[in-house]
């Protein structure tokens, strides 16, 4: 039976990348966060009024109409891209600011906010809520609705792309609405534009020649040639959501724990798909760690772009033991799991305390006829879901996603051969990634669901439906 978190490295081949800067290629040596002095310039003023003589606004002035409100967004592993839209609320893409509790917020004319918290996310959307102080004078920007033009209207992004600036100024680059692209389970549409979206440009601007908002930037599609963005009216109202509390599918309370009080871990993993996560916070300098068990297992250390940058299998018993370099200002995430099918128990020792990474998804049971919610924690994660089947029953599954390429595999616990039943990508979505997947049990018993990112790279939320 081969196990599939071997696949780890960084190939770049995903068929969509989120836009944040640092993201689209995980490396190991993350170059992001770039100190440089303060080199502020004045911005654009929403003065212009020429038209592009079509009604709208010329590229000049939409540009000077929207730029103030877009500011610069960045944390210790990236940068990204944020909108305006109250006072007290800026807007941007989860997987900008996840896992991050505050960030630092700069608006083109030089207003900074160093530590901005983070107060909300919708891990299923791909939104995020940052929180600013009243006062600062800057003027929110108005929402728009994209289905009130035809396709092939001109549209502007606006945002900050591949910025090493520590005061940058946005910019803004030009298409069409190209298309749009509705996902069904969530109840969002969005908007499908050639205007170039890179790395930095998430949680930018999708604009209208009349100044408005009518996207939130978020994945390039089919090589990066397509940008897609949030259209307007679903950013506003999964925001609303979240300003209410939350939803069932939106995952706002799903975090990475920010201290560790575990030096010592004892844990026994159930199965061969059971794999259990920690955080090592951030800290600095070497960290030692040992796995020590019966049974041959191993442990893999993996950064915020989820690289894997160690990991250990050199016995089929007794201690897996290595030493990582942490000198860098974000969470690691240490995964431990197993080879062998029966439980196993592991004893885990680090020199820096851990913090467990709770998972709920794991082991639920589930039911036809059902719709559940479930998230990638970390980069690597493995979900092992439950279902009770009878011989010759048939149970379709379908996991649907847009923050990742979900991959299934059905498998009994004690099977020794290969899994009995795989897919990925038989169940379209909006960017044609979802998998689903028909099976028939060859005998009565309780099987496991298993659901990873088919690249182990990115984390985010998912529907797993049961029919």
């Amino acid at each position: 039976m081969s196990r599939i978190w071997i696949t780890l490295l960084a190939s770049g081949l995903t068929a969509f990348a989120v836009a944040c800067g640092g993201s689209d290629e995980p490396t190991a040596t993350p170059t992001a966060v770039v100190e440089l002095t303060s080199t502020v310039a004045p911005t654009a003023t929403a003065t212009a009024t020429a038209s592009n003589g079509n009604g709208g606004l010329a590229p000049d002035a939409v540009f000077a109409a929207v730029s103030p409100g877009i500011a610069f967004v960045e944390t210790p592993t990236g940068t990204g891209s944020s909108i305006l839209l109250d006072e007290r609320r800026l807007i941007t893409n989860s997987h900008v600011v996840w896992p991050f509790e505050s960030v630092r917020v700069v608006f083109p004319d030089g207003t900074e906010f160093p530590d901005a918290p983070v107060v909300a996310w919708d891990l299923m959307t791909d939104l995020a809520i940052i929180e600013l102080p009243a006062g600062h004078g800057i003027a929110p920007l108005t929402f728009g609705d994209p289905r009130s033009f035809p396709v092939g209207t001109e549209l502007f992004l606006i945002g900050y792309p591949a910025e090493t600036e520590r005061f940058p100024q946005p910019t803004v680059s030009r298409g069409v609405l190209s298309r749009f692209r509705e996902w069904e389970q969530a109840a969002v549409t969005y908007v499908q534009t050639d205007a170039s979206i890179t790395g930095g440009q998430s949680g930018g601007a999708l604009v209208s020649s009349a100044g408005e908002v009518v996207g939130l930037s978020g994945f390039s599609f089919g090589d990066q040639a397509f940008g897609l963005a949030l259209s307007g009216p679903d950013v506003q109202s999964r925001i609303e959501l979240l300003s209410a509390g939350g939803g069932d599918d939106t995952l706002s309370d799903r975090g990475v724990p920010t201290s560790g009080t575990l030096s010592t871990v004892e844990l026994t993993l159930e199965n061969y798909y059971d794999e259990r996560g920690f955080v090592i916070p951030e800290t600095s300098g070497p960290v030692s760690i040992s796995v020590t068990s019966e049974s041959d297992i191993f442990f893999a250390v993996t950064d915020a772009w989820g690289d894997t940058i160690y990991e250990v299998d050199d016995g089929l018993t007794g201690e897996e033991f290595g030493t990582v370099d942490t000198d860098f200002g974000a969470p690691f995430v240490v995964r431990v799991g197993q080879f062998d099918l029966a439980p196993t128990s592991v004893v885990i020792e680090s020199s820096s305390p851990l913090a467990t990474l709770v998972d709920p998804d794991d082991t639920r049971l589930l039911q036809r006829g059902q719709t559940y919610v479930g998230n990638m924690d970390y980069a690597g994660d493995l979900d092992y879901y439950e279902i009770d089947l009878t011989e010759g029953e048939t149970v379709s599954i379908l996991v649907d996603s847009v923050m990742f390429d979900p991959e299934i595999y059905v498998d009994l616990a004690d099977n020794p051969g290969a899994e009995l039943g795989h897919d990925d990508d038989s169940g379209g979505g909006p960017f044609g990634l979802s998998s689903l997947i028909e099976f028939t049990a060859p005998k009565t018993a309780r099987y496991l669901v298993n659901v990873n990112d088919v690249y182990r790279l990115e984390t985010g939320a998912y529907y797993l439906v049961v029919e």
